[in-house]
């Protein structure tokens, strides 16, 4: 049976990619009464954000660093739109979000670690965020299905808290219907096949479906996750080859299965300290011309967390590896997992690996570690957003405020936008 086509549409902004960067973009334009088209090449949570654990922390992230500015700011919006004196356009019940304010703890496990959890305290507060300093035996008190080796600590975030990725995305969507009536275009299970550009290649126009034109008139947004770079790529074959590796699939695996019986419930989100690591810039594959590694646990990166769902399940992780465009579950990473969690919550020595559930997802990694947000160069009207990895809810509202500035000529802090404005990576290679 033939298709029947679609009817072409037009409008202000074209947004390529549905997971919570996309969603943020959108509804960050629509609130600003401007047109858009959502044009996704599966359903809702089909990549990283329906596989994630949903913490919105910044225990273990630096101050220092880049995307703090950008962690903080999304933090708080997300807090705005629970506001009971938020605008009734914006507010959204915690129940629709699964949100869990609920806090965080980073756990140490040695006398080094554990100095650096001071250090890390010091830093917190001095940016405005209390964190608390437990030693062992209050550490243990507070989670007490929690192991803790004898010069082990934690660092208590209680401003923290969690969501369910898939509900969050699911009640996006709903808002940017809402919001957007008669000017919002949710296009799910229609992929945008290519770019619509002038015939200098010089200003993009829309995009091409297989089922339709969308034509877009302030520009289109490219917020495709991991298939960023592919989808530059093959719509600018003589611009962006030097894309070609900039966005890349980081295979992550999450574990979700009820507690043992008898197991003290995990009250917090928990972390060790070793997870920090994948927010300093510099944790690149070892080729960045190739995005692939050997599969199987030795290219596997696990460090535990720890997270209960607000359904009473334990979300536990997680794992970090280049295997390519996998999204198969591998079976000695979740052993792996497992044998990690267990050092940490001894309650779990029963659960064996064929009783749990596991969600398996490519976090889109951007080599040098931080996300592209802003012009893509050389292209008038063409935008990227992408590039957060494990980060998009953490990132996502703050990035869709940003794109927004961007496309409507509104203020924009320019020092806190800087280190996100897509480089001209060898533009003009074709490799």
């Amino acid at each position: 049976m033939v298709k029947a086509q679609q009817q072409d549409l037009q409008v202000d902004v074209a947004v390529v990619g549905a997971g919570v960067i996309g969603l943020c973009v959108a509804r960050a334009l629509v609130k600003h009464r401007l047109s858009v088209a959502l044009v996704e090449r599966q359903q809702l949570c089909a990549g990283a954000t329906g596989a994630g654990q949903g913490y919105i922390w910044l225990a273990h992230r630096s101050p220092r660093s880049a995307a703090w500015p950008l962690a903080v700011w999304s933090k708080g919006l997300w807090e705005d739109y629970l506001s009971q004196t938020a605008d009734l356009r914006d507010r959204i019940a915690p129940e629709a979000l699964e949100w869990q304010a609920c806090g965080s703890v980073l756990v140490a496990c040695n006398a080094t670690e554990a100095l650096e959890l001071q250090a890390r305290r010091e830093l917190l507060d001095a940016a405005g965020v209390h964190a608390s300093l437990l030693d062992r035996k209050q550490l243990q008190k507070l989670e007490p299905a929690l192991h803790v080796p004898h010069r082990g600590a934690g660092l208590l975030v209680a401003a923290d808290a969690q969501l369910n990725g898939r509900m969050a995305a699911q009640t996006l969507m709903k808002r940017c219907n809402e919001l957007g009536k008669g000017r919002f275009h949710a296009l799910l299970d229609e992929a945008a096949d290519s770019l619509l550009l002038d015939a200098d290649q010089q200003h993009v126009q829309g995009v091409q479906t297989g089922d339709r034109r969308v034509q877009a008139r302030l520009g289109v947004v490219v917020a495709a996750g991991a298939w960023t770079s592919k989808f530059l790529c093959a719509s600018l074959p003589g611009i962006a080859g030097g894309w070609a590796t900039q966005f890349q699939p980081r295979r992550g695996h999450l574990l979700e299965f009820e507690a043992p019986e008898g197991m003290p419930p995990v009250r917090h989100g928990l972390m060790e300290m070793g997870y920090t690591k994948h927010y300093a810039k510099g944790d690149q594959p070892a080729s960045q011309g190739h995005a692939h590694t050997p599969t199987g646990i030795e290219a596997a990166d696990i460090t535990f967390t720890a997270t209960t769902s607000t359904s009473g399940s334990l979300l536990v992780g997680s794992s970090r590896e280049f295997t390519g465009w996998s999204t198969n579950a591998e079976p000695a990473v979740i052993q792996a997992i497992l044998s990690k969690a267990q050092q940490f919550l001894p309650a779990l020595a029963s659960v064996q690996p064929n009783s749990v559930s596991c969600r398996v997802g490519l976090r889109p990694y951007a080599v040098g570690s931080l996300p592209q947000i802003g012009p893509f160069p050389g292209v008038q009207g063409l935008f990227v957003a992408a590039g957060h990895e494990g980060s998009g809810l953490t990132l996502g509202p703050a990035t869709g405020e940003i794109l927004r500035q961007y496309i409507t000529g509104g203020s924009c802090d320019a020092d806190l936008a800087a280190p996100f404005k897509p480089a001209n990576v060898n533009v003009s290679s074709t490799q």
